[in-house]
């Protein structure tokens, strides 16, 4: 998810219309990543008086636009082009307003905004003002990674650490994750770590395992360097895996699709 919003209507009545030639409307502020800019789509859920309505009857057009200022009014246009409006069948009360290719560059990274116009009578009768401020649109706006026409490209995970864990020495375990040449942010990464150990040597005690974060350090104690670029970080200490008995350690980094996913060995790289 790139953005979520709730609107009312109470508070965009004869305000979303002064930059909507005169129409009553809705409007929810979103930007679009140069890394996640296609199949953007903006769903939303309507409620009138806090019950459910027909999207496709409240609806009267849609429209995604830069927000303008001197510059933009001047050398840029101001819509945003290919977006298609779509009802649910099985869910009256939502709508979903889609741009499956890949959004221009020249778009992304711009403050933008998704205009709902409403089916709003001119004259507007005490009615219709009354149910407009009674409208509520949850916007939510998501987008896929653009691979550049390489989405076939295969996952690779890297899985750096010491050759050795020293007592009294924290153990910082570093994995790479790319499709192809592109880092992958906001991946679910984990280590297993297995001590061997002259007590266990069938291997049967239960591994240990530790998430990798992508955080910067930002809150934690990761060890890692930078937010958000694919490299994802994790620190250990000797006492978390109590190796007092131990004769030798081994480390395997892992991609999960779930927070709860099941490890899976074959699928590692590294």
């Amino acid at each position: 998810t790139t953005s979520q919003q709730t609107i009312l209507g109470v508070q965009m009545l004869n305000h979303c219309s002064q930059t909507n030639e005169g129409k009553q409307c809705l409007k929810h502020e979103f930007t679009i990543e140069k890394k996640l800019n296609k199949e953007v789509n903006i769903n939303m859920r309507l409620l009138q008086y806090g019950k459910e309505i027909e999207a496709r009857e409240f609806i009267k057009d849609m429209s995604v636009r830069r927000r303008l200022t001197n510059q933009t009014i001047m050398t840029k246009i101001p819509e945003v082009g290919g977006f298609s409006l779509s009802f649910d069948s099985s869910y009256i009360n939502f709508a979903d307003f889609t741009h499956l290719d890949a959004v221009d560059e020249e778009y992304t990274e711009e403050i933008l905004d998704v205009y709902l116009t409403s089916n709003f009578p001119d004259p507007p009768t005490p009615q219709a003002i009354a149910e407009f401020t009674q409208t509520t649109v949850v916007f939510k706006t998501t987008a896929k990674r653009n691979f550049n026409g390489v989405e076939d490209a295969d996952y690779y995970i890297t899985c750096n650490h010491p050759a050795v864990m020293e007592t009294d020495k924290e153990f910082k375990i570093v994995s790479r994750v790319l499709r192809g040449t592109t880092p992958i942010e906001h991946a679910n990464v984990v280590a297993r770590v297995h001590v061997s150990r002259e007590s266990d040597p069938n291997a049967e005690r239960t591994p240990v395992f530790f998430d990798l974060k992508d955080d910067g350090s930002i809150g934690t104690t990761s060890g890692d360097e930078h937010e958000n670029d694919g490299t994802y970080t994790t620190t250990i200490s000797p006492d978390q895996l109590q190796i007092e008995d131990g004769q030798g350690i081994s480390v395997m980094c892992n991609l999960v699709g779930l927070n709860d996913g099941v490890w899976n060995d074959n699928n590692f790289f590294g």
